[in-house]
C-alpha cells in the first residue's frame, strides 16, 4: 500500500475529523508502545505476543500521525520525503567536493597553508601585566585584527580562529577565512553577496561562539564522541540558508573536534604554527618551533 492510497482510506474512517482528537490519539498510542516495551523488558510478555501487539499499536500510531498530517494539509509521503532528507543531512557520512572549484584558482581558499600564532601580554598602567594579544600571520605577513579574549575572564577566546581554521579545511567552507585571505568570490555576484559576504561571516561568527559557550557541557569538547546532535543540529539551522548546509552532522562533528584540539594546544603553548590541510580534511599543530621570525 502507498502512503497516498493509506492516507486516503484511513481519512474515510475518520468519524471526528477534529485535530485536537488525533493528536491527543496520537500521545496515547505512544504511550501504548511504552507500555508494551516494559512489559517485554520486564518478561512479562514473549516475543511473539510482544511482535504481534506491537504491530497493532504501531499501526494505530501510524492512524493518528496520518490524521494529523490530514487535518494540516500534509502528505505523508512529502513527510517521509522531508524527514529522509533531513536523516541524511545528519547520519551520512557526506561529500567533499569544495564549494569554489569552479571558481577563478586566485578566489579558491588555499588547499594547503600555514597559520602562525604569535601571543603577546601587554605592560598595564601601573607597570604590571596587561592584557593578553594574539596576532595571526602567514609568510610573516599579519592577517586580520588582534585579539583578545573580549571577555572579563581568561578563557582562551582570543584563539578562536582555530575554529575557523577547522570548519576551512574539514568543511571547505569559512568566509571569515577567505575574508582575511582576500579570497571572496567577487566574479560572481551572487557568491560575493551571499556566501562570503557580512551575513555569512556573521552567521559562522555566531556558530563559533554558540559552540564556545557550550564546551564545558561537552568536556572541552576533547573527544569527538561527547558532540551529540542536539548541539550539531542547532549549530546546522544557523547556516541552513548558506552553501555549508550540504555538511553532514559527521563532517560538523568532526571540524568542531578538530578545531577545539587545535584550539587546547594554541592555549597551551601560548601560540605556534598551525598546518590547515583541505586535502586531506585536517588541521594540525606544528609547534613553536616551525615558526616565522616573530613580527
Amino acid at each position: 500500500m502507498e502512503f497516498g492510497e493509506y492516507q486516503a482510506e484511513q481519512h474515510e474512517t475518520d468519524d471526528t475529523k477534529k485535530p485536537e482528537t488525533s493528536v491527543y490519539g496520537l500521545a496515547s498510542e505512544i504511550g501504548e508502545v511504552l507500555s508494551l516495551w516494559k512489559k517485554k523488558t520486564t518478561g512479562s510478555m514473549n516475543e511473539k505476543v510482544f511482535r504481534d501487539a506491537l504491530e497493532i499499536e504501531l499501526g494505530d500510531v501510524l492512524w493518528y500521525l496520518s490524521s494529523v498530517a490530514q487535518l494540516h494539509q500534509l502528505t505523508l509521503e512529502g513527510i517521509a520525503q522531508r524527514n529522509i532528507r533531513k536523516a541524511k543531512g545528519l547520519h551520512a557520512e557526506g561529500h567533499n567536493k569544495f564549494f569554489d572549484e569552479a571558481d577563478p584558482k586566485d578566489e579558491q581558499l588555499p588547499r594547503v597553508f600555514f597559520v602562525d600564532f604569535y601571543e603577546k601580554t601587554l605592560p598595564s598602567e601601573d607597570g604590571g601585566a596587561g592584557r593578553t594579544i594574539v596576532k595571526m600571520a602567514i609568510s610573516g605577513i599579519t592577517i586580520g585584527d588582534t585579539l583578545t579574549d573580549n571577555s572579563n575572564r581568561k578563557d582562551g577566546y582570543r584563539y578562536h580562529d582555530a575554529f575557523h581554521l577547522a570548519y576551512a579545511a574539514v568543511l571547505g567552507w569559512s568566509p571569515v577565512i577567505r575574508a582575511l585571505l582576500s579570497r571572496k568570490r567577487k566574479s560572481d555576484k551572487l557568491k560575493d553577496e551571499i556566501e562570503d559576504g557580512a551575513r555569512a561571516i556573521i552567521a559562522e561568527e555566531a556558530v563559533s561562539l554558540y559552540v564556545f559557550n557550550h564546551k564545558e557541557h561537552y568536556d572541552d569538547f576533547k573527544t569527538v564522541d561527547v558532540i551529540d546532535l542536539s548541539l550539531l543540529k542547532r549549530v546546522m539551522e544557523m547556516v541552513q540558508n548558506l552553501e555549508v548546509r550540504e555538511r553532514t552532522a559527521k563532517q560538523w562533528r568532526q571540524a568542531i573536534f578538530q578545531g577545539y584540539k587545535l584550539f587546547h594546544s594554541l592555549v597551551e603553548n601560548r601560540g605556534g604554527r598551525v598546518e590547515v590541510n583541505l586535502d586531506t580534511h585536517t588541521v594540525k599543530y606544528v609547534g613553536v618551533d616551525k615558526m616565522a621570525p616573530h613580527l
